[in-house]
């Protein structure tokens, strides 16, 4: 059985990882007509002022340790390969937070690594990385 579920896993993965990159090469295809659209578009924007948009949200260390209660072990949900996970609420949102074990750069890029693949997937068992 678990062998089951880990092979439909891996297929669900690698679904994933086709439609992203299936996107990707549609947006390189679409790449050059967006950029003419966005030229006609500057002369129009040039006279508004428009805030930058914000693509993601930086949280304090201290609102990291507030929202985990100082890293409860109530609040331990897991133990990784790379560190500690964490249930938490940052401003109203239910996240994870992961702690790495140590400062190790053969971890630090294996963390990094674990990051980008995690960033590009949504998946409804995965979490949402923030």
């Amino acid at each position: 059985e678990l062998m089951l579920k880990e092979q439909e896993t891996k297929g669900l993965a690698e679904k994933e990882t086709d439609k992203f990159e299936q996107k990707r090469k549609e947006e390189r295809e679409a790449a050059p007509q967006r950029s003419e659209a966005k030229e006609k578009d500057k002369v129009e924007e040039s006279s508004l002022v428009v805030a930058p948009k914000v693509q993601y949200q930086e949280f304090t260390w201290e609102d990291i340790v507030t929202a985990t209660s100082s890293f409860s072990e109530d609040l331990k949900i897991g133990t990784g390969a790379y560190g500690d996970v964490y249930k938490c609420n940052l401003h109203h949102t239910i996240a994870a937070v992961k702690v790495l074990h140590s400062a190790e750069i053969n971890l630090s890029k294996q963390f990094d690594q674990e990051h980008e693949i995690l960033s590009k997937i949504r998946h409804p068992h995965l979490v949402l990385l923030l």
